[in-house]
């Protein structure tokens, strides 16, 4: 079974065990360290000399900032998922749009209605919030969010179809039980898997038709 330990150091690894810096023995067969999430922003604060930054990614009017960011609670709940490629996309058209229009939403990019943040301590739920907000503010940003959907949606249907990644996932679902329980677990005795109706989710939304 796996267990995370933090905050602690391995002092020294013995055959079975592992002894922390805080004393503790743990016994077990592997250990696995792992580095954790630090941000580079000193790099930026000194090109720049900004040290804040908006929710919508400026740190100054016209003057976007964009990099990956701590994944908190609600990075996986919106249509970025957990990319910085489809994040990055986004806001590099926001970005565009907002130099084509002039003061039309200013506000919510860099002005009062957007919140600001350290640099250093940007989180997916900020430009998350910030995303959702030009969203509903502003019809044309709502256009580029789902073109982006849609553009990403036919890729996925034209390369790896619903269906054929759900049967390969429920591989890998089972493949997961025999790992951790070091033995071929019965299908009976592994967890339920919830994914089965995924393809149908994938189907056409019945409001836009």
């Amino acid at each position: 079974m796996l267990e995370s330990v933090h905050p602690a150091q391995i002092s020294t690894l013995n055959e079975g065990s592992a002894t922390l810096s805080t004393g503790r023995i743990i016994e077990c067969d592997c250990v696995i360290a792992c580095v954790g999430f630090e941000r580079n922003t000193t790099v930026c604060e000194a090109l720049t000399d900004k040290a804040s930054i908006s929710h919508a990614n400026y740190l100054a009017p016209n003057l976007m900032y964009l990099a990956d960011a701590e994944i908190d609670e609600q990075a996986f709940n919106y249509f970025f998922g957990s990319s910085v490629i489809e994040y990055a996309k986004f806001y590099s058209e926001v970005f565009a749009f907002a130099l084509t229009h002039p003061g039309l939403c200013d506000e919510e990019l860099w002005g009062t209605n957007v919140s600001t943040s350290p640099l250093h301590d940007r989180k997916w739920t900020q430009y998350i919030g910030a995303a959702r907000t030009l969203i509903k503010e502003h019809p044309q940003v709502r256009t580029i969010a789902q073109r982006q959907v849609d553009d990403r949606t036919a890729h996925f249907w034209g390369s790896y179809a619903p269906a054929d990644w759900v049967a390969m996932n429920r591989v890998e679902w089972a493949e997961l039980h025999h790992r951790l329980a070091g033995r071929e677990v019965p299908v009976a005795d592994q967890l339920e898997y919830f994914f089965d109706a995924a393809p149908a989710w994938c189907g056409p939304d019945p409001r836009r038709e």
